[in-house]
């Protein structure tokens, strides 16, 4: 049960996340660069496409590590005294915090 939410929250926050960078058509009916956030006028450098993919990248990890940290402090709390599911669970939060970094 708390897997298959956890994979509902996930997919309804990557659909939403991605909502935003579907919309590359302006209202003139040109095609604009879509990893360019200020219309058709954008500056075309590494540095700004490295912005750009960090920040998308940090858009979905902030959200999905959160959710690991708060699932990996539920199995902790729910363990019962037994100590595989304690450690479960700080595997868990360990793991989200490994993959953030």
């Amino acid at each position: 049960m708390a897997k298959s939410l956890i994979t509902t929250i996930f997919v309804l926050l990557l659909m939403l996340s991605f909502a935003r960078l579907v919309s590359a058509q302006t209202f003139g009916g040109t095609l604009c660069d879509p990893l360019c956030a200020s219309g058709c006028t954008c500056n075309n450098t590494f540095s700004s496409l490295a912005n750009k993919v960090i920040t998308f990248l940090l858009t979905i990890s902030v959200p999905i590590v959160s959710i690991m940290v708060l699932y990996g402090g539920f199995e902790m709390m729910t363990a019962g005294g037994e100590p595989e599911k304690f450690s479960k669970g700080r595997k868990t939060i360990l793991y989200a915090a490994i993959g953030f970094l």
